[in-house]
């Protein structure tokens, strides 16, 4: 996950604290793109759902993310 520096510099504890108020799933599709760096087909078999889906779903934390800092 990479911290962004353009809107003021975020500080670590305002991405955590973002990150940790988003739901499971969120979370989940998250880590596993961004952080365990699995393709969204390995994504979609590790969370039981399709590519499609997976997609959506990253997209949709990403902007809950992005309206939270």
């Amino acid at each position: 996950l990479q911290i962004p520096h353009a809107r003021g510099g975020l500080g670590i504890e305002r991405v955590e604290q973002a990150f940790e108020s988003l739901p499971d799933e969120y979370r989940e599709v998250i880590t596993l793109a961004h952080v365990v760096g699995l393709s969204r087909a390995e994504i979609a078999e590790q969370m039981g759902k399709s590519e499609g889906a997976v997609r959506v779903l990253l997209h949709r934390a990403l902007a809950r993310v992005s309206t939270l800092l």
